[in-house]
């Protein structure tokens, strides 16, 4: 039995002497208590806090995680937290964290567990956090394979778009335009043709730059070239990125986002920002921009992940970032881009793709969700590449130099999965060009 009391995740754990609580196990409830001899790992239902939560927001999750058995378990194992659709782990479902385990559990005794993770991009509903204890079935021997898991509901809420206006509006110096395909502002605004910006970072004078805007491809990688892939909670679009950059000469370097604040990125030529690693402003532990920065790499930050990391970035440094979350709007369905220049090199090297400025390129194969930098005019060391069909002022492919690095919004979330045969090379040359 359990009761509500202070504590480690507000619980407080007290034995019966007879019966313990049962826990889901692949959907059935088994018992929790396996007296057998040996030892047992048993998993307690996950404290998610908060239990209502909406999709891009932090959540904690906490575990405990006894042993029943007659004998200490010793070692080290891995604990990995999953989010299903119902009550049922499967291939299906979205890993959210994974976390080493290196203890003693002595008998009749217990060890606590708690990770921080970003809800992904879900419909609304109701959904189970899954713990799954020892997941790479390290420990042997144990008397019950079968109560490692164990589960608890969480509410999730996709946040609904809000109402276009239909007429033009201005800005100043942010905006609430109407889009097509469908986007939604990432500003507050009223339905007349005004805006009020969300953010306006003033540079500095060290961090006020005029360059060329212009990306200058490098030569194709070689053995030796390494790209840094930072990820979340999308291990799928992890995983197809560097299949994708793999195929291209790449060795690929996964980083985790928790880990991107202290990571050395000094080895790579460039740096992938996935889209599952933030929304709005935030983007990892506090500074975790700043140092990732640091190291001076060229970084492609990929949708709301990537606008994100730019917001964070501008914050930290004080640049004023005209490719970030506050200077976009989102949207969905997008397949193409328009082409602005198309002697920029980003369309020819190392992968040469035929384009004519002003015609649209297909780079998925079917409609994406997306984010485009608002643009209506050029600016000094910005990099207009591909604007957004069916809109004069907005740019999912942007480009911005800050202190001689090259920063790019690669605003569809779609990972290579979905794109098509140019979307792939371009997303290659965007590398490179970078590098």
């Amino acid at each position: 039995m359990r009761s509500a009391m202070s504590g480690v995740f507000g619980r407080t754990l007290l034995l019966a002497a007879l019966t313990l609580p049962a826990v889901f196990v692949g959907g059935a409830a088994h018992p929790s208590a396996v007296l057998a001899a040996g030892y047992d790992l048993v998993a307690n239902p996950p404290t998610v806090t908060p239990a209502n939560a909406t999709t891009g927001q932090q959540i904690s999750v906490g575990w405990v995680v006894d042993n029943p058995g007659s004998s200490s378990v010793v070692g080290t194992w891995t604990d990995k937290v999953f989010l299903s659709a119902d009550t049922t782990l499967g291939p299906g479902d979205t890993e959210l964290a994974s976390k080493v385990i290196t203890t003693t559990v002595p008998s009749g005794g217990n060890y606590v567990a708690s990770t921080t993770v970003t809800v992904p991009n879900v419909p609304s509903g109701i959904y189970y956090v899954i713990v799954r204890v020892d997941a790479l079935n390290t420990v042997p021997g144990e008397d019950n394979e079968f109560n490692n898991e164990a589960l608890t509901s969480v509410a999730i809420t996709a946040p609904t778009p809000t109402s276009m206006p239909t007429s033009t509006p201005t800005h100043t110096p942010t905006h609430t335009p109407t889009s097509s395909p469908t986007a939604t502002p990432n500003h507050t605004s009223t339905n007349t043709p005004t805006s009020t910006p969300t953010r306006t970072a003033t540079p500095t004078a060290a961090t006020t730059h005029t360059l060329t805007p212009t990306l200058t491809p490098a030569a194709p990688p070689g053995s030796s070239a390494r790209v840094a892939y930072v990820y979340n909670t999308d291990i799928a679009s992890r995983d197809s990125f560097t299949t994708l950059l793999a195929a291209s000469g790449y060795a690929v370097d996964q980083v985790a986002l928790s880990a991107a604040g202290t990571y050395s990125f000094a080895a790579d030529s460039a740096i992938v920002i996935g889209p599952d690693t933030g929304s709005g402003y935030t983007w990892g532990s506090s500074g975790a921009a700043a140092s990732v920065a640091s190291f001076g790499k060229p970084v492609v930050g990929i949708g709301s992940g990537g606008g994100a990391f730019f917001s964070q970035l501008g914050t930290a440094t004080g640049t004023t970032f005209h490719i970030d979350w506050g200077n976009s709007w989102i949207g969905s369905g997008a397949t193409d881009t328009v082409v602005v220049d198309s002697a920029n090199p980003i369309w020819s090297s190392p992968n040469s793709i035929s384009v004519t400025a002003g015609a649209s390129v297909a780079l998925y194969a079917g409609g994406v969700s997306f984010l485009a930098a608002y643009n209506p005019a050029p600016i000094a060391g910005v990099t207009r590449i591909g604007r957004q069909s069916g809109d004069a002022t907005h740019y999912p492919l942007i480009a911005q130099k800050s202190q001689g690095v090259c920063y790019m919004l690669w605003g569809f979330a779609g990972s290579p999965a979905s794109m098509s045969g140019t979307g792939k090379d371009l997303f290659v040359n965007a590398l490179q060009g970078q590098a």
